[in-house]
């Protein structure tokens, strides 16, 4: 049996006034997180937020510690010197992804998952794969095409949101 090839992705749950953002997928036609793969020579921030702006154009936010409401940085420094701060992520998810068109081999997602909260409420669906982009309440993630482990990562996304006004 071969062994699957690891890809590093990072993915971020947005939280607003009791909302959370998500894009709906345009070749699985389900909603999801804003993220994507972690490119060659990127930090994992900076992956991060180069994916929520270039899948809801959110500029500004700041992530949240799941239990805590507070972020813990990390410094890493590359080959190059160059300092980067990180964040220990909220959750990881290992997501088998199986063979179709778009890959050659079946493949594993290592998914370093980031909650947050931002202040802008405007979402801009870029064309990055997209096919709807919206803010729903928890409520009405139960009516929306949605995977048992997305909803999870929702769920805890709005109860650190909710913790910070405590």
């Amino acid at each position: 049996m071969k062994n699957f090839v690891n890809h590093f992705v990072t993915t971020a749950y947005l939280v607003n006034n009791g909302k959370i953002a998500l894009v709906k997928h345009g070749l699985r036609n389900i909603w999801l997180g804003f993220g994507g793969h972690i490119e060659k020579n990127e930090g994992i921030l900076e992956a991060l937020k180069r994916e929520i702006q270039e899948e809801s154009g959110i500029e500004n936010y700041t992530l949240l510690n799941e239990t805590a409401g507070k972020t813990f940085p990390a410094r890493t420094k590359t080959p190059d010197n160059i300092v980067r701060e990180e964040t220990i992520p909220n959750s990881i998810q290992i997501q088998p992804i199986p063979f179709d068109s778009n890959f050659t081999e079946p493949h594993h997602h290592i998914d370093l998952v980031y909650y947050g909260v931002t202040n802008q409420t405007k979402l801009q669906l870029e064309d990055d794969g997209g096919s709807d982009i919206s803010w729903f309440t928890e409520k009405e993630l139960d009516e929306i095409e949605i995977w048992p482990s997305t909803k999870y990562l929702c769920l805890q996304a709005l109860k650190a949101a909710r913790r910070l006004n405590e």
